[in-house]
């Protein structure tokens, strides 16, 4: 099974988050070892191509739908003449929750904060789809 694994990652065609779950399946069935398993995950983290990461289509396209109804709805607004009243704009969050970005545009970046599983971490890459608990190589645990 290591073999198989390790060819999978070398190909780099593979969504992270559901291969980390079929390696520790396989270390609890006792099918690997603890050092095989280690392996694999570290290679797993390193070789994940980003953009297998992101949602499929539909979760992307549903959500690029949502944010234009809210736009057209805006203008609409506007184009009648109605006039709305703007509540002010609360200050942003620091370190808002982590969300799993659904394009590229929503990706994080080198220097990004977020909170995870109620810890505070820094995104140490560009176009990180992957949480902190997916790729840790990719975020820094603030202290």
């Amino acid at each position: 099974m290591f073999e198989t694994f390790q060819t999978i990652i070398n190909t780099g065609d593979y969504d992270l988050a559901d291969l980390i779950q079929r390696i520790k399946t396989l270390y609890a069935l006792g099918e690997l070892t603890e050092e095989e398993m280690t392996q694999l995950l570290d290679s797993a983290a390193a070789n994940a191509n980003q953009d297998y990461m992101l949602p499929d289509i539909s979760e992307r396209v549903g959500a690029l739908e949502t944010r234009v109804a809210a736009v057209e709805e805006r203008v609409g607004k506007l184009e009648a003449g109605g006039v709305e009243l703007v509540e002010p704009e609360e200050p942003v969050d620091e370190w808002p929750e982590w969300v799993r970005p659904t394009s590229k545009d929503t990706q994080y970046h080198k220097g990004d904060k977020v909170t995870f599983n109620g810890q505070h971490y820094v995104c140490q890459k560009n176009n990180v789809s992957s949480s902190p608990d997916e790729d840790p190589k990719r975020w820094a645990l603030a202290e």
